[in-house]
């Protein structure tokens, strides 16, 4: 497995990804596969807490993401990347442009695909796409995984059918994340949770809509994705919600808390190619809310609420129905936990084996 999103990510999805499949691979020896990461060493948050990676004297955080930190990791991992000469799978872990040739030569490459966001809504992404050589990737590959049956049918669609097979291997949420008898300190009495990166298509104003659309002194915490930007506190202050939105950094086990006393768990994106917070949520007894669109059905299934994208008054109604019938809320916890069980970093990691053994077979 190649180390280039963990040279990528200080933190984030994909990261997170790779650190819990390479646990779960490894914790199973009758998979029958023996997993060489290449990164000893990475500045990565995830890989660093499971103990897979080590940071390097003086380029932890932002410095590890400038190019000379970058380069720094980049040779600092020589030695793990050596393994590739005996691989007899190669898992590629992002898509930039100057690792495929070498991915390319020998064993048979896989790689995953966690979403096509980028090219179903370019206009997102006005800088700079994140999907790089992602197509190369895709047409380079004996077996394409992705992270959900949705993610597969836009592939598909956007790309064409691939030249090898696709493999839906769904993520699962990390084993932290279970209900917690204490709130986090400083937790309001009410509130609503919008977890992980906020701008584009997360389509956070949906969610302070919703908000204001409430008025019961419920307010909202936005986990991740950084302090409120000057665009955001404007939007707060121009819905009359001051005071009533707040932004926290937290770690996992302080998000498991966030979410075992929260209302519910906003999930307004317009595309996901998962969107492992709903699992997570449910998993800490936390109701869902979420877009009736992208993947959100997939992964809620009937153990979640939803409501039109962008239809904050769809999206306070279903938050109304949770405060005021108690019945209602605890079948959506039930439901949730049952719901979040179903899935699991074991199943994943078997569906990932096999799809390397059709790789070997290709």
């Amino acid at each position: 497995m190649d180390e280039q999103v963990l040279l990528a990510q200080r933190h984030g999805g994909v990261s997170r990804y790779v650190v819990a499949l390479v646990q779960a691979l490894r914790a199973d020896p009758g998979l029958g596969v023996d997993v060489d990461l290449w990164a000893a060493f990475s500045a990565n948050e995830h890989a660093g807490a499971a103990g897979l990676t080590r940071t390097l004297p003086g380029l932890a955080g932002d410095a590890a993401t400038t190019l000379a930190g970058l380069a720094a990791y980049h040779a600092a991992n020589t030695a793990a990347r050596s393994s590739r000469r005996r691989a007899a799978v190669v898992h590629a872990t992002w898509y930039h442009p100057r690792f495929l040739p070498a991915l390319r030569r020998g064993a048979p490459l896989v790689t995953t695909v966690h979403d096509m966001t980028p090219e179903l809504a370019p206009e997102q992404f006005p800088q700079r796409s994140p999907s790089l050589a992602k197509a190369a990737y895709v047409a380079a590959s004996s077996v394409v995984l992705t992270v959900s049956q949705r993610s597969a049918d836009d592939l598909v669609a956007v790309y064409g059918p691939p030249p090898g097979p696709v493999i839906v291997t769904p993520l699962a949420p990390a084993p932290v994340f279970s209900p917690r008898a204490t709130p986090p300190p400083g937790a309001p009495g009410r509130y609503l949770l919008a977890v992980g990166a906020r701008g584009g298509y997360k389509d956070f104003p949906t969610a302070l809509d919703t908000l204001a659309a409430l008025d019961r002194g419920v307010m909202l915490v936005a986990v991740g994705g950084g302090p409120l930007t000057q665009e955001e506190r404007t939007a707060v202050h121009r819905r009359g919600l001051d005071g009533r939105v707040r932004a926290v950094r937290a770690d996992d086990p302080e998000l498991a808390a966030w979410y075992s006393h929260a209302v519910a768990l906003l999930v307004t994106s317009r595309h996901e190619g998962f969107g492992l917070p709903t699992l997570e949520a449910m998993a800490c007894g936390c109701p869902v809310v979420a877009a009736d669109t992208s993947v959100h059905p997939e992964v809620g299934g009937p153990a979640a609420d939803y409501a039109p994208a962008g239809d904050a008054g769809a999206f306070a109604a279903a938050v109304a129905r949770l405060l005021d019938d108690h019945d209602h809320r605890a079948r959506r916890r039930s439901a949730g936990l049952a719901r979040a069980a179903s899935f699991s970093w074991a199943r994943t990691a078997a569906a990932t084996a096999q799809g390397y053994r059709v790789a070997l077979r290709s």
